[in-house]
């Protein structure tokens, strides 16, 4: 089954939604919470509810012949909601995570296999990554580190010396991993948990996202709206001066080269006319290495979980209620598009 993406104006009527804005926009029905494209043309979708492939760089989106779990709707669980999360893909191919295991296939056949995954290991993930098709890292609470080598199917623990809770894993390659967790712990290892070179980070806050862009450049991301980057592969950590309050929560990264990228997450404050707290989109961009921060988007109430730039100046983010921002420019504007 085929989606096109087609042009919103100024209102969107989705179901029983109506929203005002120009640039917004959201796959109905799925919820999503990951995007992942593998070069312009090629790209995935998913979330808790579809996995969606494209081949034409958007334009028309390909639902695949799988479920993948229950729909999210709190930003509660955010950080230990893995359900519906590419950890791996190329091309045509992909692995992803379902309510009770991997799902593993490619959209030319639309042949998807079901790895399931023991309980004990899935029961509190909060991350998942992948190297290549067979080799992955999986980390959870108090501590929990596990590894396989053949897709998943068998999984190895990993000793990690630390019953503090760990969010967040990053694989460079299947050996050299990133590990950040709970009370500014972040780890990393070049030979694949034997060892572990610790670094505390000064804070009491959570470090629910960590990425590098190649062996040097690596970002991470935590409560209170903390940004830390090194640019020496993890020997020295800089804090990043933001242009949000502390009331904001970063949850993805995607850098085109040293100097330029994007940071997506929410920014929350107290509405005075409804008296209740409210969330909005929170987009940063930069062009030199985070000295200075440029907001983009539209302050839409949502909460992004995803973000993945490309060369080109597409930059694709998505909210988990299921919304769906694309630039084509760098994000000097973005726009709003939905599927008929």
């Amino acid at each position: 089954m085929f989606f096109r993406l087609g042009v919103i104006g100024l209102l969107l009527v989705l179901g029983d939604c109506l929203v005002s804005g120009d640039e917004y926009f959201r796959i109905v029905p799925p919820a999503l919470n990951s995007v992942r494209f593998v070069d312009d043309r090629h790209g995935w979708l998913a979330g808790n509810k579809g996995l969606f492939y494209t081949d034409d760089g958007g334009e028309t989106w390909q639902r695949q012949p799988i479920k993948l779990g229950a729909a999210l709707h709190s930003s509660v669980r955010l950080a230990i909601e893995e359900e519906g999360r590419i950890v791996f893909a190329d091309q045509n191919s992909a692995i992803v995570r379902t309510a009770t295991g991997l799902a593993t296939g490619d959209a030319i056949s639309q042949v998807w296999n079901h790895i399931p995954i023991a309980r004990r290991i899935l029961q509190g993930q909060r991350s998942m990554a992948f190297a290549d098709r067979l080799h992955g890292w999986s980390v959870g609470p108090f501590g929990a580190a596990y590894r396989t080598s053949d897709s998943g199917k068998t999984w190895t623990r990993i000793a990690t010396r630390t019953v503090k809770h760990l969010h967040s894993v990053f694989v460079v390659a299947y050996k050299d991993v990133w590990v950040s967790g709970g009370e500014g712990i972040l780890m990393h290892t070049m030979d694949g948990g034997e060892t572990w070179k610790w670094t505390q980070i000064d804070t009491s806050a959570d470090l629910f996202f960590v990425k590098f862009f190649g062996a040097q450049e690596g970002w991470v991301c935590g409560t209170a709206g903390l940004v830390l980057h090194t640019s020496d592969g993890g020997e020295h950590w800089d804090r990043m001066r933001l242009p949000f309050s502390s009331g904001t929560g970063l949850n993805s990264a995607s850098f085109l080269t040293k100097h330029e990228g994007w940071l997506a997450g929410v920014s929350w404050y107290d509405d005075n006319v409804s008296k209740k707290e409210k969330n909005i989109i929170a987009i940063l961009y930069t062009k030199d290495e985070g000295l200075h921060w440029e907001t983009q988007g539209s302050k839409f109430e949502d909460t992004l979980v995803d973000i993945c730039a490309l060369p080109s100046g597409k930059v694709w983010t998505i909210g988990i209620n299921g919304t769906i921002l694309r630039t084509l420019d760098y994000g000097k504007h973005w726009y709003p598009i939905m599927i008929e």
